[in-house]
């Protein structure tokens, strides 16, 4: 007799319960499916049940004043618990085909990983780690293509994988996921860093300048000169802690084939981007107030973010970090004596 499968239901049941500290309501949200719902919480035996439509795809949660938790309604029966404490404990009936309990699952062992690597004495204790998280989410993906676990894979695989990777990797994920706002988000992101990836030309922006000059990308780009592109914002920690490198390469190569262009972006106020620069000595060119449109045309969705331009508008390198910008400035650059 062959062992009978867990299967998925149409409907999920969400099932809570409260210790001695009771609501008299929750709100279950699915954004996805339109639900926005507010329960009466049974006073007498502090639980609660929704019945909703199954959506592997769709993250939901339940709210009530001093808490809440989220879950997928994934087709199973889950049941919820809050502590006097705030603390809340998700279980399912099938934990074996819950996406809730293994989403659960992945982020704890991730958050291990991470631990780990923060606190490894080695280089090499490191990269094991490394190596194990790519393993356990490359596994995620391949088990998971027609629910939101494969979102959550690919976004912790986005750091090691190229551009083009993760392109083919959207493409092989059921369409249902590919519809998913975050994916599609990510794939016009994605469609337009390859527009403007290694070997394509880079794209020209114009922005005027406080003292009402318009300055433009082009006036420094394209001109004969290699031209190190920054990205940054004067709020931006990464990006403050990214200026001593920058200053390193600029410093041993700025010259008559080497500059840099730090653009601010995504800063409201236009003194901030320049007393930040003045005070972090960023000496080279700068444009400010340029807002969204340049990360817009770039695809970029986080900052700092640094692309090395060759001397005829050729984008030879995007995403340059710490000691790999002099690096690779060097490649093309001799040493200004």
């Amino acid at each position: 007799m062959g062992a009978c499968a867990q299967k998925v239901s149409d409907k999920t049941v969400l099932m809570g319960s409260f210790d001695n500290k009771c609501p008299d309501v929750v709100t279950v949200s699915v954004p996805a499916l339109g639900i926005d719902t507010t329960l009466t919480v049974d006073p007498a035996t502090h639980t609660f049940r929704f019945e909703m439509p199954t959506d592997r795809t769709a993250l939901a949660t339940v709210e009530y004043e001093d808490g809440g938790a989220q879950f997928v309604p994934d087709g199973t029966t889950l049941m919820v618990h809050f502590t006097d404490e705030y603390e809340s404990f998700m279980t399912s009936k099938q934990p074996k085909i819950s996406v809730t309990m293994k989403l659960k699952e992945y982020s704890d062992k991730i958050g291990e990983y991470y631990r780990a690597y923060r606190y490894a004495e080695t280089q090499e204790a490191a990269d094991s780690v490394m190596a194990l998280t790519q393993t356990l989410s490359e596994n995620l993906l391949n088990e998971n293509k027609d629910n939101l676990l494969s979102v959550a894979a690919i976004f912790n695989l986005m750091q090691d994988y190229s551009d083009i990777q993760v392109d083919s990797i959207i493409r092989t994920l059921d369409p249902k996921v590919r519809e998913m706002d975050d994916i599609r988000q990510l794939e016009s992101s994605l469609k337009i860093r390859l527009q403007t990836g290694e070997g394509k030309p880079f794209k020209d922006f114009t922005v005027v300048q406080p003292n009402g000059k318009a300055v433009s990308l082009s006036d420094f780009a394209g001109k004969g000169k290699y031209i190190l592109l920054d990205f940054w914002a004067s709020w931006c920690g990464p990006c403050k802690r990214e200026v001593p490198a920058i200053r390193a390469a600029y410093d041993q190569f700025h010259g008559p084939e080497f500059d840099v262009v730090s653009v601010a972006v995504w800063d409201q106020d236009v003194k901030a981007s320049v007393d930040t620069a003045k005070a972090y000595g960023m000496v080279w060119n700068h444009i400010v107030d340029a807002r969204t449109l340049p990360t817009e045309l770039y695809g970029v969705d986080g900052i700092p973010h640094l692309i090395l331009i060759g001397p005829d508008g050729t984008i030879l390198k995007r995403d340059l970090r710490g000691e790999e910008i002099a690096a690779e400035v060097g490649k093309y650059v001799q040493p200004v004596k």
